[in-house]
């Protein structure tokens, strides 16, 4: 696959800042040195998400599913290529910037929802308002917190730690704790590998709902038939490279 050259890619990322489009990678690659040999972990992937999307990740392990997590999500930066996130060309922004607009407008679900087991989940939800929101007094953070709980079904358990909630509630509280910010983006690494069914089909159906409620898009990476049955949009990674983007009944 031959590379974007600069014109096109200066192109297309104009054209995604002009649509407002959530994230656009161009030409996007990253490689790792692993010993004495280097790992093509993303080779020149090319694709655009817009706003309210739900999106699927998927692919065998190895694919290039994390890192390519991670270059939608701010956290790592392409060797080659570049990203538009809403409406900003990546490349002009400081690592101070780019932190500022990760902690600001992105919200992250873990698989194994890295939840602090000695706050409660009120407080779990509470952190991230107090930490990127600097200045916020605790009752306003507390008043968010406890609205988004209530909002995953949550509102009975939220002084109750991690310890006392089963995966499922978890998980929920990890939901809230990423839309308490009020991102316009949510990234979930395998939301729902670490549940039984009953429960990941709970946290696929909550997660549908917030998508329609707040118009937030998020973005998975998964294994899970379950989830890639309910996600209406499917990227497919092998090998590093973007080899399949369709839409559930397009026959895509």
């Amino acid at each position: 696959m031959q590379s974007v050259s600069p014109l096109l890619e200066h192109q297309i990322l104009a054209r995604a800042l002009r649509a407002k489009s959530i994230v656009r990678l161009v030409g996007v690659s990253r490689s790792f040195a692993l010993g004495h040999t280097t790992v093509h972990a993303l080779k020149d992937i090319s694709v655009e998400i817009g706003q309210g999307e739900m999106v699927a990740i998927w692919g065998p392990s190895g694919s290039g599913k994390s890192t390519l997590l991670n270059m939608i999500g701010l956290i790592d930066h392409p060797d080659a290529g570049a990203i538009a996130f809403d409406d900003l060309d990546v490349r002009s922004l400081s690592d101070d910037a780019l932190s500022d607009c990760r902690n600001r407008k992105i919200g992250f679900v873990f698989q194994n929802f890295n939840l602090i087991p000695v706050m409660s989940a009120l407080e779990n939800v509470m952190l991230p308002l107090q930490l990127q929101l600097q200045g916020m007094a605790d009752a306003v953070a507390r008043r968010i917190a406890a609205n988004w709980l209530g909002k995953v079904g949550l509102g009975s358990l939220m002084e109750m730690r991690p310890d006392r909630l089963s995966g499922g509630q978890r998980q929920r509280v990890a939901i809230a704790r990423a839309l308490a910010i009020d991102p316009i983006l949510v990234i979930a690494d395998e939301p729902t590998a670490n549940l039984d069914s009953e429960n990941s089909r709970a946290v696929i159906d909550l997660m549908q709902r917030m998508n329609k409620e707040t118009g937030v898009t998020f973005i998975f990476s998964t294994h899970d038939q379950r989830l890639l049955d309910r996600v209406p949009r499917h990227l497919l990674l092998k090998d590093g490279m973007l080899a399949g983007d369709g839409r559930l009944g397009t026959g895509d």
